[in-house]
């Protein structure tokens, strides 16, 4: 599992302070490009090797709203590991003793190479993920 921390901004917000529906998404983009950088495989280096993710599915639940100024964590836990893609379970709490849930999704990513082909992972990279799940 990792966990990638934040605070909500003004422009994650609509009019009314609450964080846009769709931003939650970006804030699980944003932590499963943490993940792979912090394990060494920066986005920039999967690049230079002709792997690019893109997203296959996502199943998305929201239950409440996050707020201006807020401070949230996206809890991201690697599900499901195949040839090509990789699941996702990611939920985004704030960051109390007793957290609020906001929003729970699984969401698939398929690796591709730059003519938007399937592309294998590498083996670096699936065996360094083995070891999580």
């Amino acid at each position: 599992m990792f966990i990638y921390r934040r605070r909500i901004y003004t422009p994650d917000t609509d009019c009314g302070g609450v964080v846009y529906h769709a931003h939650y998404l970006r804030f699980m983009d944003e932590a499963r490009t943490e993940w792979f950088a912090k394990l060494g495989f920066p986005l920039r280096k999967c690049a230079e090797q002709d792997l690019y993710f893109v997203i296959r599915t996502v199943t998305l639940r929201y239950l409440k709203g996050a707020v201006l100024d807020q401070c949230i964590q996206v809890q991201s836990t690697i599900i499901q590991i195949r040839k090509c893609a990789l699941t996702f379970s990611q939920v985004i709490t704030d960051t109390s003793a007793l957290p609020d849930i906001f929003c729970q999704a699984q969401v698939e990513i398929v690796g591709v190479n730059h003519c938007k082909k399937p592309q294998v992972l590498p083996e670096s990279l699936l065996q360094c993920l083995s070891g999580i799940i």
